[in-house]
This record gives C-alpha cells, structure tokens and sequence, in this order.
C-alpha cells in the first residue's frame, strides 16, 4: 500500500515539474520571438500613432507610455480632443463629450483599466514569477484555423488572463480578460493581434481587433511605433484646471 502510494506521489510531482517546465519553455520561446527579454525590458518609452476604425467612423490617435507603468493616449474625433491618461498613482481624463470641461480624475473601474493597461506594456509574462504572478497552461485549442497554446496568467492580485499564443511561431494572437465591475456585471474583453512587423529587432503588432463581451468594438491600425523617444514625466502628469492656475 506504502509503495502504491509512493508511485502516485512521484507520479503527481513528475507531471507537476513536466508543466512547469513547458509553461516556461512555452513563455521563452514567446519572448524570444518578441525580441528577447533583455531587449524588451531595455524599451524605457514607446510612441505610437495610427487609428481607431468602427463601422464608418475613424478616430485618429497618439499614444504614448513611459518606464514604469505611465501612459498617455490622446485621441481626435469632430475636432475635439479626448486625452486618457495614468501617472503611475493617478488615472485622470480630458472628455469633453462627457459635457465636463478640463481634466478630471477617474475613479473605480475606470482607473482600474488605466492601471491594467500600462501594466499590459510591460509584457506581465517576463518574470512573472518575480513579479509574484502564476501562469497555468490550459492545453491547446484553435483560433480561427490556427493552433494555440492556451496560458492562463494569474496576476499578483488576483486578476486573470488568457494569452493564446500561436503553436508553431510562439506570436501572441489573442488575450482575454475577464472581470467583474463593481455594480457586479461581467465584462469579456478579447484583443487579437496581426499584422506583426520586426520593429527595432523586436515583433510588433499594427492590428489590434478588440471585442468586449462578443461585441466588435473596432479595429486599431497602427501608422507608425517608435522606441526611447525622449518622453518627461510631467507629460504624463494631470494638468492643473484654470481656476487652480489663478
């Protein structure tokens, strides 16, 4: 009985080490198709221009992000312009659409997206051990023709999500998250990558398809990326309102 037992033990820890280890062989080889860690993590800035495109409309954006976790993305539609913008500690926003005129602080789900989404350019699967996240593989499955591997990244705190990486070119071609907002609704959110193209040694997407809860929400075209533009901090920093600058 010891001895069966024993077996089923060995057996269990074995397949436990087999899993981890293809996890990370999985993760190193995505990274190393990406550009390599160390290449990735030397990236201090990132500047994109392109477009939003739905239905028949488009809206032309700027996007910048800043080493560590600062972004700031404008956005032009009718000749106004929208600015979404996190600082490292504070999510603020310009919308005039929103009839508030001047910069505003965002608050509960909304300043959880900005943080989320400068979490995300740091790719969260470098050393995702160190940053104290887990990452579990799911098996393969198919996505749209194309064999995947399905990586479920569990972050630090608590967060989820789903990176379907292609089986053969290791490229991530979709991620998923799945949340629940604070009046309790379930929000689906999918990004699906393509039209990679090696920018600086490093592969880069310039087609983002995003859909949240199964809805097309559009497509975002990028122009143009560059790396270590020279950004300052205050750029990202909320402006003062003019009855404060008074």
């Amino acid at each position: 009985m010891k001895k069966t037992f024993m077996i089923i033990f060995v057996c269990i820890f074995l397949f436990g080490m087999v899993q981890s280890q293809t996890v990370d062989e999985i993760i190193k080889n995505h990274i190393d198709v990406k550009g390599g860690a160390a290449k990735l993590e030397s990236i201090k800035t990132v500047t994109a221009v392109g477009k939003m495109v739905r239905m028949n409309m488009e809206m032309k954006f700027n996007m910048y992000y800043k080493k560590p976790k600062m972004t700031r993305t404008e956005v032009t539609f009718s000749d106004k312009l929208m600015v979404f913008a996190y600082d490292g500690e504070t999510a603020w926003q310009i919308s005039p659409f929103t009839g508030v005129e001047g910069p505003q602080i965002m608050t509960g789900d909304q300043a959880d997206d900005a943080k989320e989404t400068a979490d995300m350019f740091e790719n969260p699967l470098i050393d995702y051990k160190k940053k104290g996240h887990k990452v579990e593989l799911l098996g393969k499955d198919e996505l749209e023709g194309t064999e995947v591997f399905k990586l479920k990244l569990i972050k630090k705190n608590g967060r989820e999500i789903i990176f379907y990486l292609d089986t053969e070119t290791f490229i991530d071609l979709k991620t998923e998250t799945t949340r629940i907002k604070k009046d309790g609704k379930e929000i689906k959110s999918e990004s699906f990558s393509g039209n990679f193209k090696e920018v600086n040694g490093m592969m880069t997407a310039f087609s983002i398809k995003t859909k949240v809860n199964g809805m097309d929400m559009g497509n975002i075209v990028i122009e143009s990326i560059k790396y270590d533009e020279p950004l300052e901090d205050s750029f990202f920093k909320m402006p003062k309102k003019e009855e404060e600058k008074k």
